[in-house]
């Protein structure tokens, strides 16, 4: 028996009127979509080869991991077109199905639709509806089944339609999808909700059996997001296969068309901490700090001048991989890391707090190093309090000496003094127990028992409503507070990265810090940090926690504030520099001389003055 046999015999047995096209047929065929690609020839024999392994045969696939399918990837490869391809081809085989409600069990009066969506409903009107249309109207089989009393696009209460928010599928009884445009600013928005909806409504009305789909979900972002993408939608599926990643080259993709000569070069893409690199020499490789063999990548030596000219833009449009680096916030990797050297005054780069525990928190610490910073200092505490109160940051800084650094002063390279800052504390609270909310009353204790050790503590700072009660409890203690927010002016962060690329600012060796020090990139309106991406220090990934900016917030606050709060002491800074030059046994002047500040045998510190 011939295999199209088998099918009209399988088609007839399970409620179809005849067996759909195999998936070739239905892209040469001029019936169904052969003249939209030419006999098939406009298809990228890369995409025919991925079209044929969604759908091996007609009918509904046996393989339930490839349900989602996440398009990333380089530009111009042709994502969208075939994922229309694809969409057309499943509203092709249910338009075959006898009963489609019926063989779905559903009311017969349900109206099954295909859900085209993109960032607003007159992008996935004019982007991915408009097309799509324009693609039927030409192909007789779908023409043929057009809907002439118009209520629903298609015979059988079959219809195509649109959105851009959660709220909008309520309703829709949703059988299969395309999500386009659906890159980082959106994802942190309201287009993840809808991400998480529609696969809640495609698995709880059309899942088959043996955990299959009769359609798919494409999701098509930019290469920039992939891996925060989906990594969201396994942390929010637990247990749930069917996502396929499709990331192609663009020489992979075009590769019948352009003759490559077979020469390649090599490219490190990059990660949070590390830039991203053409690899020209062995010794790059040898000198280069943490590269990850997995992030290197062989490319055709013609795209060698798109890597040169713009390396993030090679690596994203050419090699079709993520790199953070074009829109990360502090791009100088290497003056972030050479910023934290500081000895931290607690073993750990977080405190975990039992509100049933009598212990304190400042009976955790090394009270000979507790000492070693001066404490008769001014400093500044600022606390960012995380929006769910399951995370806490802490920063508590304090000033040194004025240095002369090298800025653009009315476009031109001159040479301002400013002033150096240590982060004597820089750390994460959290609760002891997973899923409790912190509650701030340790830590008001914390701030007083900091003061009563001999902390000149001149201000207390915080952000948001949620810590305003906090604060008024410190007034009443005495202390001097004040309410900021880092989301709502970019200032604080400005000041922070102007202190780090000037390496003005020393701070604790925290790997939380440095994790998010490394993921803050700039939008619009304000800093922020890659969103949904779960955290890769061991502590925060146990607790399922995504990485945020909590001691970054309360780093860039205490600073800003620092800076426009507490006016120097003339006095204080010629102490500080007769002091370093006393424990150092250096001269100062207009040479720069390396200090090294040991305590109790600890390295401390070393700071550049000019």
């Amino acid at each position: 028996m011939s295999i199209k046999k088998v099918y009209e015999k399988f088609a007839k047995a399970n409620g179809y009127i005849k067996a759909p096209p195999t998936i070739d047929e239905f892209l040469t065929n001029p019936y169904y979509l052969g003249d939209e690609t030419m006999g098939g020839t406009k298809i990228f024999p890369y995409w025919r080869e991925k079209l044929r392994q969604w759908f091996p045969t007609p009918f509904y696939e046996k393989d339930p991991d490839k349900k989602i399918i996440l398009l990333t990837g380089s530009t111009g490869v042709g994502k969208s077109k075939i994922s229309t391809y694809a969409t057309l081809y499943i509203i092709c085989r249910i338009l075959h199905l006898k009963n489609p409600q019926e063989k779905f069990k559903l009311p017969e009066t349900t109206k099954i639709i295909f859900m085209l969506t993109n960032s607003t409903i007159e992008a996935a009107d004019s982007i991915n509806y408009d097309p799509m249309l324009a693609i039927m109207r030409e192909s007789p089989f779908f023409v043929e089944h057009f809907n002439k009393k118009g209520r629903t696009l298609f015979v059988k209460n079959i219809d195509v339609s649109i959105c851009s928010r959660k709220r909008q599928l309520v309703g829709k009884d949703v059988i299969s999808a395309i999500s386009d445009e659906v890159n980082q600013e959106v994802v942190k928005g309201g287009s993840f909700e809808l991400v998480t909806e529609m696969i809640n409504r495609i698995n709880s009305r059309f899942i088959l059996e043996g955990n299959r789909w009769p359609g798919k979900y494409f999701i098509i972002s930019s290469a920039q997001t992939e891996s925060s993408l989906t990594e969201k939608i396994k942390h929010n599926f637990e247990g749930f296969s069917g996502i396929e990643m499709v990331n192609p080259a663009r020489f992979e993709v075009l590769k019948h068309k352009i003759k490559y000569s077979g020469k390649k070069f090599k490219v490190f893409i990059g990660t949070y901490d590390s830039d991203p690199f053409i690899i020209e020499t062995e010794e790059q490789l040898e000198t280069a700090f943490n590269i990850d063999p997995s992030k290197i990548f062989e490319v055709p030596i013609e795209h060698f001048q798109e890597f040169k000219n713009s390396i993030e833009a090679g690596i994203q449009d050419v090699l079709g991989k993520p790199t953070l680096n074009s829109k990360t916030f502090l791009k100088d990797k290497q003056a972030i890391r050479e910023a934290l050297k500081l000895t931290k005054l607690y073993d750990k780069d977080y405190i975990l707090i039992d509100e049933d525990e009598t212990n304190k928190i400042i009976d955790l610490f090394d009270k000979n190093l507790l000492g070693a910073f001066d404490p008769k200092k001014p400093r500044v505490i600022a606390i960012d309090i995380g929006l769910k109160q399951d995370r806490f940051g802490f920063a508590m800084l304090h000033r040194r000496s004025e240095v002369k650094v090298e800025r653009l002063l009315n476009d031109n390279l001159g040479t301002a003094e400013d002033f150096v800052y240590w982060a004597d504390l820089c750390l994460a609270f959290m609760p002891k127990e997973i899923g409790k909310k912190l509650k701030m009353e340790k830590i008001r204790d914390f701030i007083r028992d900091l003061r009563e050790y001999g902390f000149n503590i001149q201000l207390v700072v915080s952000d948001g409503y949620q810590s305003e009660y906090f604060l008024q409890k410190l007034e009443a203690d005495g202390f001097n507070v004040k309410m900021n927010s880092v989301d709502r002016k970019k200032q604080p962060y400005y000041t922070l990265k102007y202190a780090i690329e000037e390496k003005r600012l020393k701070l604790p060796n925290n790997k939380i810090l440095l994790e998010e020090l490394n993921s803050l990139y700039e939008d619009e309106k304000k800093i922020d940090h890659i969103q949904e991406l779960l955290s890769s220090v061991p502590i925060l990934r146990e607790r399922e926690l995504y990485i945020s900016k909590d001691l970054t917030d309360a780093l860039a606050n205490a600073l800003y504030m620092f800076d426009k709060e507490i006016k120097p002491s003339k006095l204080e800074n010629e102490n500080y520099v007769k002091e370093l030059k006393i424990k150092s046994g250096l001269a100062s002047g207009n040479k720069i001389m390396d200090a090294i500040l040991s305590i109790g045998g600890k390295e401390i510190d070393y700071l550049k003055i000019k």
